[in-house]
């Protein structure tokens, strides 16, 4: 594992380059309204050349990762807080697992996080082009030579998903629609199971590559987070992702007047999302939009600065 760099702190965020489950652990029981968090997707993309990423693990070694955790999500997520999984299922290939389709994912996140407290309120499927699909990964299935020779072998694209999950206990109402944050239109199509929007609305950052790992970003588009934001947290409340990245959550968090606390274990990644969301806080200074949040306490701190972990 390599040297922590320290916690960056703005105005109304702060990020931790660590291990989420030891970063959960120094925060404050309750501390959370909001966790819009994608997981790492095992063996499938490799994040980082961290041994503390899920990513890089077996199937039962991620189970018993994302175990550890649940339970500290649990324990830092507030009386009637909400958290939103952004996950899809895993391909299956066949070389590597002798057949090729999906390996189902979801089932998996929905029993630990049920075992640690938490209730499933909504399952959201997020639609994709699957013409863009087509041409990003080369799949066989979706492909018009597969099509104009055997239909039997075509198969339809997979769609990302959103589980939202709920733990027990009275919490402030959220106010969004008091405030103008969402209007009875958007709500009609936004309470539909299937998100629909722009494909490439995500946080576009350069310099997030190191020499000896992958290999990939996943960000979430904004409009996804953006929508979360709306519907679960109110302006002043503490938004929480615990695989920041490149800090995507961030941005609606900030926009929105919340707070954000992110946790991210490549450096670069926890250096881009430094420089992100600190111009953004400039920025909106500038604009005057920014909530004043001088008053509210500011989002947990990591135990320990620099340290060799």
């Amino acid at each position: 594992m390599s040297e922590r760099l320290e916690a960056v702190e703005g105005h109304a965020f702060t990020l931790i380059h660590g291990d989420n489950v030891e970063a959960m652990a120094a925060m404050a029981e309750g501390s959370v309204s909001l966790v819009v968090t994608s997981p790492p997707f095992e063996g499938f993309f490799t994040y980082s050349n961290d041994a503390g990423d899920a990513g890089n693990n077996s199937p039962s070694g991620f189970n018993l990762a994302w175990r550890f955790y649940t339970e500290q999500l649990f324990r830092v997520v507030a009386p009637g807080g909400t958290v939103v999984l952004h996950w899809t299922d895993l391909i299956a290939w066949g070389v590597k697992d002798g057949f090729m389709g999906l390996k189902e994912f979801g089932s998996r996140l929905f029993e630990s996080m049920d075992a640690a407290g938490f209730h499933l309120r909504a399952k959201i499927a997020i639609e994709k082009d699957a013409q863009a699909v087509a041409s990003r990964m080369h799949l066989h299935n979706i492909q018009f030579k597969t099509l104009h020779t055997d239909t039997r072998k075509c198969w339809p694209i997979r769609n990302d998903y959103l589980y939202v999950f709920q733990k027990d206990g009275d919490a402030p109402p959220v106010t969004s629609f008091q405030r103008g944050e969402i209007t009875e239109a958007e709500w009609i199509d936004w309470a539909r199971g299937v998100w629909r929007g722009n494909e490439t609305d995500v946080l576009q950052v350069r310099g997030t590559g190191a020499p000896d790992d992958t290999k990939h970003v996943c960000p979430l588009q904004l409009w996804v987070i953006d929508r979360c934001v709306v519907l679960w947290s109110n302006p002043g409340e503490l938004v929480c992702d615990t695989n920041g990245g490149v800090g995507s959550t961030g941005v609606p968090a900030l926009r929105r007047g919340r707070r954000y606390i992110g946790m991210e274990l490549k450096p670069e990644y926890h250096l881009t999302a430094a420089r992100t969301l600190g111009d953004l806080e400039r920025e909106l200074r500038a604009q005057q939009v920014l909530f004043s949040l001088d008053a509210t306490p500011k989002a947990p701190r990591s135990r320990g600065r620099k340290k060799a972990a």
